[in-house]
């Protein structure tokens, strides 16, 4: 289910059954992925990720499939559905989070925009 952020301290809440309770995340202790490939798509009820690790170097079976093909497969490593009702505030998050990355490191390098 969506979170909405309270008006009046900026957190994460969420209400059920008319009582509010404000969302706070617990360290962190399970597997992390890294991933550099995304496919975004949707249906009527979820928006749907797709994150994949492409690797830097192919092997001599990639290298012919790509020749053969134009192809490269690549399995994906996880599949995220979110409802459409969370979107807007993870895309608020993102650019927040993105502008704070730029301050402290620099202005991120978009290949789609120099094609």
């Amino acid at each position: 289910m969506a979170t909405k952020k309270s008006k009046a301290n900026g957190k994460n809440v969420k209400t059920v059954k008319g009582m509010t309770a404000t969302i706070v995340l617990d360290a962190f202790d399970g597997s992390s992925m890294y991933v550099n490939h995304a496919e975004i798509g949707h249906s009527q009820h979820e928006f749907i990720m797709l994150w994949a690790q492409v690797s830097a170097r192919q092997s001599r079976a990639q290298m012919e499939e790509i020749q053969t093909t134009g192809e490269l497969r690549v399995e994906p490593m996880a599949q995220l559905m979110i409802p459409p009702t969370l979107l807007p505030s993870l895309i608020r998050a993102l650019v927040n989070q993105k502008e704070k990355y730029e301050k402290e490191h620099g202005k991120i390098f978009d290949a789609a925009k120099e094609k």
